[in-house]
């Protein structure tokens, strides 16, 4: 299918104003990013473009399945290519959205590691990262007893401490430092 121009034809429905329609669109993009080998091509063919608004907009089912196809997308390819300029920031949102304790410890899992491939994206991203309430949402998956939750959350975490407002919770009165330490120090 995706030889036969699926892609632009998904593209095209995103477009559509039926939220039933739109949720489709999301599941169906969300199997397509489940291999590899399609994100690139659902890229190319303006795919993540269509999605972001999908992710924001829609029922709570669609936003979850487009948030997490942006997220399959954001861990394997360079947000800069993916996602250039301001949609970079846009993704913040829809991913931060996706990091709920009622979601899917894989949908949180991916929601982590996008987050973190984002924050290597520049202070922009980062910043608004933080403007959206992702520190306290982050960190609170540093405590999770699912190990990989906690790895994501804490590498995600580390990328951002280049912040002054997130380095001022690590060098105050409290523990969080040590944590840190001993999350960093685990052996895989």
């Amino acid at each position: 299918l995706v030889d036969a121009g699926i892609i632009s034809v998904l593209v095209q429905l995103c477009k559509h104003k039926s939220d039933n329609c739109r949720e489709q669109v999301a599941r169906i993009f969300l199997g397509l990013s489940e291999n590899e080998k399609y994100r690139g091509p659902i890229v190319a063919a303006g795919g993540a473009k269509a999605l972001l608004p999908l992710a924001l907009d829609g029922t709570p089912a669609g936003k979850t399945k487009a948030a997490q196809a942006l997220a399959k997308i954001a861990i394997t390819a360079n947000p800069e290519m993916a996602f250039p300029g301001q949609r970079m920031l846009e993704l913040v949102r829809p991913l931060l959205h996706l990091l709920k304790l009622e979601n899917t410890a894989l949908e949180n899992f991916e929601a982590l590691l996008a987050l973190t491939n984002l924050a290597t994206g520049g202070e922009s991203v980062r910043k608004r990262i933080l403007k959206e309430g992702g520190f306290p949402n982050i960190e609170q998956y540093m405590y999770e007893d699912h190990t990989m939750l906690r790895r994501a959350a804490t590498e995600c975490i580390s990328n951002l401490v280049v912040q002054e407002e997130v380095t001022k919770h690590f060098t105050g009165e409290n523990d969080r430092i040590k944590l840190v330490v001993l999350l960093c120090g685990e052996e895989d």
